[in-house]
């Protein structure tokens, strides 16, 4: 089952990439226009080698987007599933922290929080005995 949520966070992954996609050519563009005018003698050859070097560049970016997406993606679900389990009850959950970033941040604010509703449940157990 998909979650909404993580369906606008790959939504919002995509709008980037076509934005740094959009950026790169405009600026691409931008450098072609300015070195036409500088060097007006450019053979056909290097224009082609520009060309090939913006198809490279797309590539590389796509598979950088598309490796980053996937990674993020996976903490993200690893940390829906554990948050499913703790509203299940089971406390014992640990979300391991594999980076220092937001995401990581994250996965320990979960952790903590599986934390401290157990003290509280088992300090009211101990308060009702």
């Amino acid at each position: 089952m998909k979650i909404k949520t993580l369906q606008g966070i790959r939504a919002k992954f995509f709008i980037a990439f076509l934005c740094s996609i959009l950026l790169a050519t405009i600026s691409i563009i931008v450098f072609q226009i300015l070195i036409g005018n500088i060097y007006s003698h450019v053979t056909t050859l290097e224009e082609k080698y520009s060309f090939l070097y913006f198809i490279v560049f797309l590539i590389f970016t796509t598979a950088y987007f598309a490796c980053m997406t996937k990674t993020m993606m996976k903490r993200l679900s690893e940390i829906n599933k554990n948050v499913k389990e703790i509203s299940n009850g089971n406390l014992e959950i640990h979300i391991p922290i594999s980076k220092n970033d937001e995401i990581g941040e994250l996965a320990k604010n979960v952790n903590g929080m599986a934390k401290s509703l157990k003290e509280s449940i088992e300090n009211e157990k101990n308060r009702r005995k």
